[in-house]
């Protein structure tokens, strides 16, 4: 996308078709490079101003079309960590040999990253403060290539970044005659041929090199485009730059023209380069430093900026025992050892029969008898229905397909699984097909009631959180009795979903051992490895097993992950690390703590309307001066507030939701509900 090389006018073409075509050279070649940087090393012209406009810059720069090094060894010079680019390998050659052979710039290779790259097209692995593109070499590139070169420097700015591009101010009379200028060389060794096509909008500059008696030898020339700064200006807006601010009086080689350097700053969301697709943010949001972990350990997390935070939020409600359990850690690597795949599909392994019996032994033996493994909540949500499904047709009954959940549950992002979520999470746009799923409300048992009346014998399954993962709010006992009663006259199965509430997170190790009567299916997934692997698991009721067994019939799913012996070596460790530590004492220990300064806080601060959830599961309902509940920008500027004092908290539905790990200590669980306290009286 750079400007089209046609035939070299003027003077300067003469002397080609006189000497020959191999006399002709790019100025930015392996010829051209060295006479191109004796001849410019020594402008200073634009320097002044660029460092006085970088002065007082908190981050690495950008520097694009870098030469040899004309602007770059100022930059350095003056503190910068610069990443330096250019098409032109002899170029980026040249710059090395400069920085690693002068005594006086070696100092300065510390801080500088040369680059082979295409100014129009640039994929890096970090983002800059700023970006500077110098020596007017905007002008190489055509339309295209421009407004690639700014949507690349906007993926790569930091938020409040600067771009900086250096332009001359070519006007816009393209009923112009073309013209030549002829300019003596410095020293002596030939001359500078300028030729402006304004109809063509082309400007050549050729470096004739003539010999002792003044006849020419070589030619080195480049064809770059005449465009208006108002061009300039107008695609940097396109770009979505916010306005443009035009600094003078840096001088320059063309004449009749000025020169200009042009500064522009982020001002909309920014499309950023990022190789990751972040969850459930927009990709403006991708990659950012403040939101990027580097590493965490027992309850603090630390980020990409260099700041640290206490989790609110066991790392999405997984890691119940806290960052960087070593027994966890080392029963991984042992299995990764010994044994670093096994597959369940059409084959067993002794590593997931051990983590089996481990969880039904702490589930209690009278309540399931079987496991399938999978990598995800969602994907044994899925599985459970399969099975539900499935035990319908066992029985004789294809009518059953059914699935009912609770409105305002969440159950996960795969097909099944997001069909089932009582939110509204686009699932009309993705195609997600619902006309089998029925939901009702989490504390209205008529609801329940005249579902089951409508439609009891058309039910494979009523899936239950036992807490709403979204918002904290716990299923009311009445609802869960008409359910349970409802299984036992119309013969459907009850799925407990304790994705979120398994594992000591609302006291027992399983939240539905309380229910007067079991669930027929059990997920859990969330605390299961201490957020260590990807597993999950569906538990099967002794009942669920004997249908599948008296008919030796073949459950159709599977995933090649599901039940590696990494995840479950991990799973036996968990439940070793709960026993060893009491983490289901602690957890209790840690509950009443939070119950009490939860509900204190509720008190003090009048934009807590509510504290909701049960033990380590909970959430405060937020309101505005109105007593209006928050909405969900107003949420996520809570949220950030929250982390800016040092503190992670999740956002729910008109509220944020605080889920420490079980094993917080006292003391570090007040600092940290300390920060939200803090956060939430300032709204």
């Amino acid at each position: 996308m750079t400007i089209a090389a046609t035939t070299l006018p003027g003077t300067a073409g003469e002397i080609v078709e006189r000497l020959g075509e191999d006399a002709h050279h790019d100025v930015y070649g392996a010829r051209g490079a060295p006479v191109y940087h004796r001849l410019t090393e020594h402008d200073a012209s634009e320097i002044p101003e660029l460092l006085r406009l970088l002065r007082g810059v908190q981050g690495p720069v950008l520097e694009l079309a870098c030469g040899a090094g004309r602007l770059t060894l100022p930059l350095l010079a003056a503190g910068l960590q610069v990443t330096a680019l250019d098409l032109s390998a002899p170029m980026i050659e040249l710059l090395r040999e400069r920085v690693g052979g002068d005594p006086r710039a070696r100092r300065l290779a510390g801080r500088l990253e040369a680059v082979v790259g295409d100014m129009s097209a640039f994929r890096l692995q970090r983002r800059f403060a700023a970006i500077v593109l110098g020596t007017t070499s905007v002008t190489l590139l055509d339309d295209d290539g421009r407004a690639s070169c700014l949507a690349c420097a906007r993926e790569h700015l930091l938020p409040g970044g600067r771009l900086l591009i250096s332009a001359v101010d070519v006007g816009t009379d393209a009923a112009a005659e073309p013209s030549e200028h002829v300019l003596e060389l410095p020293d002596g060794s030939g001359r500078l041929i300028e030729y402006l096509d304004p109809l063509a909008g082309r400007r050549w500059t050729s470096i004739v090199l003539e010999d002792e008696t003044g006849d020419p030898t070589e030619v080195l020339s480049s064809c770059v485009g005449l465009v208006p700064v108002a061009t300039l200006q107008r695609e940097f807006e396109r770009a979505g730059f916010g306005a443009v601010i035009r600094h003078r009086g840096h001088g320059g080689s063309l004449r009749g023209h000025e020169q200009v350097l042009l500064e522009a700053a982020l001002e909309a969301p920014v499309r950023r380069w990022a190789p990751v697709a972040e969850l459930f943010v927009a990709p403006s949001r991708f990659g950012d430093p403040g939101r990027t972990a580097v590493r965490a350990h027992g309850t603090t997390v630390h980020f990409a900026d260099g700041a640290t935070a206490l989790c609110g939020t066991s790392g999405l409600w997984n890691v119940n025992l806290g960052y960087g359990n070593g027994p966890i850690a080392d029963a991984i690597a042992d299995a990764t050892r010994d044994a670093s795949y096994l597959t369940l599909f059409r084959h067993g392994h002794v590593y997931a029969q051990r983590a089996a019996e481990a969880v039904i032994a702490a589930a209690a033996p009278q309540r399931f008898d079987r496991v399938l493994f999978a990598t995800a909540g969602g994907a044994s949500v899925d599985a459970a229905i399969k099975i539900a499904r499935q035990r319908a047709l066992l029985a004789g009954e294809p009518r059953r397909r059914i699935v009912v959940g609770l409105r305002g549950s969440y159950h996960g992002m795969t097909f099944g699984a997001h069909g089932l979520t009582g939110e509204d999470l686009g699932q009309a746009g993705y195609g997600i097909d619902q006309r089998l799923v029925r939901h009702v409300d989490h504390a209205d048992p008529r609801e329940v009631e005249r579902l089951l009346d409508r439609s009891g014998g058309e039910i494979a399954a009523v899936v239950l959180e036992p807490i709403l993962g979204s918002g904290a709010h716990v299923v009311a006992r009445e609802v869960l009795e008409a359910v349970l009663r409802g299984r036992d006259a119309h013969g459907y199965v009850v799925i407990a979903d304790e994705v979120a509430s398994g594992y000591g997170r609302t006291g027992p190790l399983f939240a539905s051992s309380g229910w007067s009567a079991q669930p027929d299916l059990l997920v859990t997934s969330k605390g299961l490895t201490n957020g260590t692997c990807a597993a999950s698991m569906v538990l099967w009721a002794p009942s669920v097993t004997q249908a599948f067994d008296d008919a030796d019939a073949m459950l159709l799913h599977g995933e090649t992950q599901a039940g590696a012996p990494a995840s479950c070596a991990a799973i036996e460790a968990t439940l070793g690390q709960f026993a060893e530590l009491d983490a289901l004492e602690h957890g209790a220990r840690t509950a009443r703590l939070l119950d009490d300064e939860l509900r204190a806080m509720a008190t003090a601060i009048p934009a807590v309307a509510e504290v909701r959830g049960a033990g380590c599961f909970r959430a405060l309902a937020l309101r505005d001066g109105d007593g209006a509940a928050l909405d969900a920008q107003a949420v996520e500027r809570v949220v950030a507030a929250c982390r800016a004092a040092g503190a992670i908290v999740h956002p729910g539905p008109s509220a944020v939701q605080l889920v420490p790990a079980l094993t917080y200590e006292p003391d570090d669980l007040r600092r940290l509900l300390d920060r939200v306290g803090g956060a939430l009286a300032r709204i």
